[in-house]
């Protein structure tokens, strides 16, 4: 019997494995023909990720190219149902799937048929996404087809395709790839755009004006006239100009000025020459907020709408009008052909209080100064008044009707996402309100108050972006968008610092004009971008490449456009500080001889510290050489005065600092003896309760008697105070420490 039950268990044992493997051999065929079952489902899927890698000879990758003449791929730049303008991408996308498609041969024919497949990027809802913030450091391919929203703006609108910009386009093969689509017939009668269910044309605004904001540091009058003869060639029709206290006022407003403000002949002949290039001059002159350059003043501090903040006027003063009205007078007196006054009117962060606008709606307050200073400007000089539109955000379209056929506002935003700042829903307020309308984009001066050189590619795609918003939009407005202002800040207010400079931000310019004026951006515009900026003509070589060159510093090293001095200054001075701030981060965090408390105890190794300052002449000789090399650089387009203040302020704080450091080293070191530890607690210390020594008693007195507690079972002092351990709580707050505790007070209890 027991042999006969062991030979049964050796049969099921081995019967059991055959069938393992019997059932394993099934999973593995039925697997298989799965996938090739499910291939047509996925190959989307496949065909994306295979794409960034596939060879550059076969694909070539570009960036931000909305489908025109330069490369071989189209961007969805291109608004919805420009069914035309993805044909070609679409064919590379078709072609990748055969390779990846058993079933191609069977189905060639009715891929034949569907060539022309519907666009890569559709038409969403603009509610349909909920904003999102997309960080412009991350390295993304942007598309709206697919899963997730990179590259969207917050309404669903795709932000132009982004592919990693490797074997980017010379300038003769942008050219041989434009060529190869219009001999494929992808570009019919060679139009820049297929047609499409729009004009078949990319987005162009009928203006493109370039903003000078000249407060506080005024570029030399023969820089600018340099820079206008440029922006002319390469597109633009216009210039904002924002004088501030650059202007030579007269009379009661003569103290506003600054001592280096252009002279009333230089301004006239800068007007004169945007005449003769046929540049619309459009003067700015602020009559509301940012009023800082006059109610700074002791004389007009009275006007303030609060009284610690010069940044607002207050409206309900008898006083105001009058002043403003003196402003624009002496503004209009030399802009004597102008058909726009920009008002201002933005970051009215205080207003209404003031006493005499006290108990008074604040929307109705805005309104009724605004139509004020707007009726004079319109009767007086003729011309139509422009606002900015920031504070009509949160209106309600009722509120605004008072200012419909006044005022034309411009939309200003400068993030990457323009529908995230300025959702849909505020587009159809202002289109009930205002039959026109302007936008306002930023090449430099957006992104943070210290900078020295704005990051190109992060413009570039506001620049994009809003061309594609514009697009969107311009059919609800009557008389649609005047144009596109390209802001160039050089202060966020009267009381910042400088950020960039118009000199370090001028490729960002002519760049992003380039691609406002063309209404896209792609390999075809290098030839026309590096002859604007004066470059050598380097053939291969010759790429720009915004994912590793940002800043633009390789492409244009060799370049001689105006200012182009300073602008190589800018790579050394970022180079410099990140050098500094880590030999300053090593001296006094991560060594241990020269901290702030070795320097206040002066304590420390003469050896140790000469080790650390080992390279310490170095970075004193490149801080010195550096600050006079950016003198020398600045003296092309600013005067002494702000040669000295941008020295001051990005060079000198690193100057100063390695001096005080060794300074304080050689102080350290003249050291020979010291006292032994511990070292006094400082003052401020003790006062808080910190290293405070111990109290002692010398009393051999007997502790009084204790008597037993009766509620707390412990032993009492003569004061009724409990001397021994804690006894058990009688009501106890829930023990949330422990897990029995949390348990219990949710209601569990342990089962027994």
């Amino acid at each position: 019997m027991i042999s006969m039950l062991k030979l049964i268990r050796r049969r099921v044992t081995f019967w059991s494995i055959l069938g393992l493997v019997f059932v394993c051999l099934i999973f593995t065929y039925s697997h298989q023909n799965s996938k090739v079952q499910d291939s047509s489902s996925s190959e989307d899927r496949v065909v994306r990720k295979r794409l960034q890698t596939i060879d550059s000879n076969v694909i070539e990758p570009v960036q931000f190219i909305p489908g025109v003449p330069g490369h071989n791929r189209v961007s969805g730049k291109e608004a919805a149902n420009h069914d035309g303008a993805y044909a070609f991408r679409n064919k590379i996308f078709q072609d990748e799937k055969e390779k990846h498609n058993p079933y191609a041969a069977a189905r060639k024919n009715y891929d034949n048929s569907q060539s022309n497949v519907d666009p890569l990027v559709g038409q969403t809802g603009r509610e349909a996404v909920v904003p999102q913030v997309i960080s412009y450091q991350e390295n993304l391919e942007y598309d709206s087809k697919q899963g997730g929203n990179y590259g969207q703006m917050s309404n669903g609108i795709a932000a132009p395709i982004y592919y990693n910009n490797q074997g980017v386009q010379t300038w003769n093969s942008g050219q041989a790839a434009y060529n190869n689509q219009q001999n494929q017939g992808l570009l019919n009668t060679g139009e820049l755009y297929p047609s499409s269910s729009l004009d078949g044309k990319p987005y162009v605004p009928k203006h493109r004006i370039v903003h000078f904001d000249l407060k506080g540091a005024p570029p030399k009058a023969s820089y600018i006239k340099k820079v206008l003869l440029i922006v002319k060639d390469i597109g633009a029709t216009g210039v904002l100009w924002e004088w501030e206290d650059t202007f030579p006022f007269t009379g009661r407003l003569e103290v506003a000025a600054t001592s280096n403000h252009y002279t009333l002949d230089e301004v006239h002949e800068l007007l004169e020459l945007c005449r003769q290039l046929g540049l619309e001059s459009i003067p700015l002159v602020q009559t509301f907020g940012h009023m800082e350059f006059i109610l700074k003043l002791q004389q007009f501090q009275h006007l303030r709408d609060h009284p610690e903040m010069p940044e607002s006027i207050c409206p309900c003063m008898n006083e105001t009008i009058p002043l403003i009205k003196d402003y624009i007078d002496q503004v209009m007196a030399v802009h004597t052909d102008a058909k726009y006054l920009h008002i201002g009117c933005d970051e009215v962060y205080h207003l209404g209080t003031c006493q005499p606008c006290m108990d008074r709606p604040r929307n109705n307050i805005f309104v009724e100064h605004v139509t004020k200073v707007a009726n004079y400007a319109s009767a007086r000089y003729g011309v139509k008044p422009i606002i900015w539109d920031d504070m009509l955000r949160n209106f309600m379209e009722d509120e605004m009707m008072p200012l419909a056929n006044i005022v034309e506002p411009m939309v200003w935003v400068y993030a990457e996402d323009v529908y995230r700042f300025m959702p849909s829903f505020n587009w159809d307020k202002f289109s009930a309100v205002f039959p026109y309308i302007w936008t306002a984009s930023a090449f430099k001066g957006a992104h943070g108050e210290t900078l020295v050189v704005p990051d190109a590619k992060r413009h570039l795609v506001n620049q994009l972006n809003w061309l594609e918003v514009m697009r969107q939009e311009e059919n609800k407005f009557t008389g649609g968008f005047k144009g596109i202002v390209l802001t160039g800040w050089q202060r966020f207010d009267h009381f910042s610092v400088l950020c960039e400079l118009f000199a370090s931000g001028f490729p960002s310019l002519v760049l992003d004009l380039l691609a406002v004026t063309h209404g896209y951006y792609n390999t075809s515009l290098f030839p026309e971008f590096f002859s604007a900026l004066q470059c050598p003509h380097k053939g291969a070589q010759q790429v720009l490449n915004l994912d590793s060159d940002n800043f633009m510093w390789s492409a244009l090293s060799w370049c001689n456009f105006p200012g182009s001095s300073f602008f190589r200054v800018t790579e050394q001075l970022v180079a410099l500080e990140k050098e500094t701030n880590e030999f300053f981060k090593m001296a006094e965090k991560k060594k241990g001889w020269f901290t702030q408390y070795s320097k206040d105890h002066n304590f420390g190794s003469a050896f140790r510290i000469d080790q650390i300052f080992e390279d310490w002449s170095r970075y004193q000789h490149q801080t010195s050489t550096l600050m006079r090399k950016a003198n020398t650089a600045l003296k092309e387009v600013y005067d002494h005065h702000t040669q000295g203040e941008w020295v001051e302020q990005k060079l000198y704080p690193i100057y100063k600092k390695l001096s005080k450091m060794r300074q304080e080293a050689d102080e350290l070191k003249t050291v020979r003896s010291w006292v032994p530890r511990p070292f006094p607690i400082p003052q401020a210390l003790l006062d808080m309760g910190i290293g405070v020594p111990p109290t002692t008693t010398t009393s051999t007195t007997p502790p009084p008697p204790q008597a037993a507690d009766p509620s707390r079972g412990g032993v009492m002092g003569g004061s009724g105070i409990s001397l021994t351990a804690r006894g058990k709580r009688r009501v106890q707050s829930p023990d949330l420490y422990s897990s029995r505790g949390r348990l219990k007070h949710l209601g569990h209890r342990r089962k027994r």
